[in-house]
């Protein structure tokens, strides 16, 4: 608890406990069409949701390999192979021909400090990925320059964490939804918390009483006691792509 509480005073702590930006709660009566991308850490998704209220949707999806050389080579090489998927969903499925542009979730399984819902700066990579040219930098401008290559009819309105997405896409039919958590090839979770208790909150002025803090438990390093670790442990660490880092993965 006090870690968490630690994370929420101040910046650099064990827990990051960084705000979403994802303010107030999903109600479920929310409607319309979106485009939601998922980059995790074999494949990309691309779906297209349609909200129709009461808790329900429907979504049709596609599912776009990875390929291994793309996880380490620049980062601009991996957006422009995003930018590709997403347009060729679009021709696919005759969203082209929609005069309006389309709103863009982009769910980013990865370390952003969020600046704004749509905006952040990225920290740092994780499960495998180690494309050099994106850390420091905002991954919704690069993934937005890769896309206006494309002249597709698509805007980013959205980037989060994958727990976040988790947990909306749950409180979409079940508003009180608290937590979203996500134990996979990457650990994490999220959870809805008052705006009175984020001290560091330096963000907009806002009057939503909540929001969503991703917590990024996976994160933890090598200096944090909490954790027991064998030798075997310690040589893994050394020896993966990141190393002495995301040891609870």
């Amino acid at each position: 608890m006090d870690d968490l509480e630690k994370g929420l005073a101040k910046e650099k702590q064990t827990l990051a406990m960084i705000p979403s930006f994802v303010e107030g709660r999903l109600t479920g009566n929310e409607v319309g069409p979106f485009l939601a991308l998922d980059l995790g850490d074999t494949n990309l998704r691309v779906v297209k949701v349609d909200l129709q209220g009461h808790g329900k949707y429907t979504t049709r999806s596609s599912k776009y390999k990875v390929r291994e050389c793309l996880k380490t080579e620049g980062a601009r090489k991996l957006f422009n192979f995003i930018a590709d998927c997403v347009d060729s969903f679009v021709s696919e499925h005759g969203l082209d021909k929609t005069e309006e542009n389309i709103p863009l979730g982009f769910t980013f399984s990865f370390p952003v400090l969020q600046t704004k819902v749509n905006r952040g700066i990225f920290l740092s990579w994780i499960k495998g990925f180690a494309c050099p040219g994106l850390v420091g930098k905002d991954p919704v401008v690069m993934l937005q320059d890769a896309r206006n290559e494309k002249n597709c009819n698509v805007y980013i309105a959205a980037n989060i964490n994958y727990t976040v997405g988790t947990l909306l896409s749950h409180a979409y039919a079940h508003p009180d939804t608290l937590i979203g958590v996500i134990l996979g090839t990457g650990s994490n979770g999220t959870y809805i918390e008052k705006m009175s208790n984020i001290k560091k909150w330096d963000g907009s002025k806002t009057d939503a009483p909540d929001i969503i803090i991703n917590t990024e438990f996976g994160i933890l390093t090598m200096n944090v006691p909490v954790l027991p670790r064998t030798p075997y442990d310690n040589k893994l660490g050394r020896k993966s792509i990141n190393p002495r880092t995301q040891i609870f993965e």
